[in-house]
């Protein structure tokens, strides 16, 4: 389906104005689980359209060194685990 909005002109120049607000919905979800689950603070979500189909999606996490600490260990494990010489789990 997002192809047929890509591959068409006419239906890219049409959804072009809904664009920033699907995106922003689908973020502003995301960030507000992250809040849920106690990983951010606060956070400023900014997109700018540039030009046609072009935006520019500026976020801020405002976290401490707690949440920190947290974000950086699960990314750091979850890119070992992509080596089968690595069995990691997660240290929540």
């Amino acid at each position: 389906m997002a192809l047929f909005f890509i591959a068409n002109p006419i239906m890219a120049r049409l959804a072009d104005p809904f664009i920033p607000k699907i995106f922003y919905v689908y973020i502003n979800r995301e960030l507000n689980r992250w809040m849920r689950q106690g990983l951010l603070k606060k956070y400023n979500l900014n997109i700018k359209r540039i030009s046609t189909l072009y935006y520019a999606i500026s976020v801020k996490l405002f976290i401490d060194r707690k949440q920190t600490n947290i974000l950086l260990l699960n990314y750091v494990l979850k890119k070992l685990s992509a080596f089968p010489l690595f069995e990691t789990k997660n240290l929540e």
